[in-house]
């Protein structure tokens, strides 16, 4: 049995939608929509686990997604859109903050001060398995969204999780676990820079329950 947490999501982008500045109901909206379209992302990838890609540019604008480790070639369709619509709505985000002051997507995201590989291991070391949920069987990914503010502490965080289970209390369970494993991680990251000003940002990362997969550094979505 292994603990797995991998791949995470920071909202950023290029370019700013001055419209959106002050319209606090649309920037919600197109960040709920950015947390959509990343869950449908990592559902998918959770299966690949060599998946790598990059943004292929043309006069600035984006022509391609070069997408490597995914032969299936649906599947590869599938991220290829998910993945520019993700783009599409960073950049829509970018430098705005919501009504509570906390940015969805900066001009540099955070990053664990000691990269991503020492991050994941801490993550790892820190995440407990509830016990009853183990042993009844009960796998899956929890999604913790949680705040870097600008002296890189984690003030906030929370759980939401894509577990199919009749057992409530475990799933509950799961997700206190998984978060206390990220607030665990507080002060150990840079903050999110917005005009060379550090800011609050949230950031996502699914943390996954399960028997099977073994840990491995994950590929970072931008």
């Amino acid at each position: 049995m292994f603990l797995t947490a991998t791949m995470f999501l920071v909202f950023t982008g290029s370019g700013i939608a001055q419209t959106l500045s002050g319209d606090f109901r649309t920037l919600e909206q197109l960040e709920d929509r950015s947390e959509d379209i990343y869950m449908k992302i990592y559902s998918i990838l959770s299966d690949y686990p060599d998946f790598s890609y990059k943004y292929v540019y043309n006069n600035g604008k984006i022509t391609d997604v070069e997408i490597n480790g995914v032969e299936n070639q649906v599947v590869k369709s599938r991220l290829k859109v998910l993945l520019y619509d993700l783009k599409k709505n960073k950049k829509a985000m970018l430098g705005l903050p919501s009504r509570t002051g906390i940015y969805y997507s900066v001009d540099k995201e955070p990053e664990p001060k000691n990269g991503y590989r020492a991050f994941y291991e801490q993550l790892n070391n820190n995440l407990v398995y509830p016990q009853d949920a183990k042993d009844a069987g009960v796998e899956g990914t929890v999604y913790v969204k949680f705040v870097v503010n600008a002296n890189g502490e984690i003030p906030y965080a929370v759980g939401s999780e894509d577990i199919k289970s009749p057992f409530d209390n475990y799933v509950n369970d799961m997700k206190k676990e998984a978060v206390k494993a990220v607030k665990a991680t507080s002060g150990d990251w840079q903050p999110g820079m917005v005009n060379g000003v550090a800011v609050s940002t949230w950031v996502v990362i699914p943390v996954y329950f399960n028997f099977k997969k073994n840990p491995t550094l994950p590929a970072l979505i931008r």
